[in-house]
């Protein structure tokens, strides 16, 4: 597990491994938006874009799954955040904008506040839902 991944931990073990996952390529995505080459960046990006679209997607099954109530506001929190990462991945692959370290913690921010608030209550509701021993 990366170093403080486990502040992202929301006791779903789906949830969690994917958070994980999430984590690993905004702190490459930091790391690289300073000196890496544009090639590098451009495939952070897309990666990215594609752990965001899966790991919400994995989410919002569970919360069909489970009848979360609270569905809709959390989707619309996944729906905007894809269309950012995937307008600032578009406007770098055109050469109009260069992401930057603020960016990559803004992103990191973001999925911390996210887990926290959205996916801990997630989360709780599944748990609560399926009962003792639940994912």
């Amino acid at each position: 597990m990366a170093k403080d991944s486990g502040a992202m931990d929301v006791g779903v073990q789906e949830i969690d491994s994917e958070h994980d996952l999430l984590l690993g390529v905004v702190r490459a995505l930091e790391k690289s938006v300073v000196s890496s080459p544009h090639a590098q960046v451009e495939a952070l990006l897309q990666q990215l874009s594609e752990f965001t679209r899966v790991h919400f997607a994995t989410e919002e099954i569970m919360m069909r799954l489970y009848a979360y109530p609270e569905f809709a506001r959390h989707q619309l929190e996944h729906a905007r955040l894809v269309e950012q990462i995937e307008q600032v991945r578009t406007e770098f692959a055109q050469g109009h904008v260069q992401p930057t370290r603020s960016f990559a913690s803004a992103l990191r921010h973001w999925f911390s506040e996210h887990v926290r608030t959205h996916d801990v209550a997630l989360a709780r509701f599944v748990r609560e839902t399926v009962g003792p021993g639940s994912p």
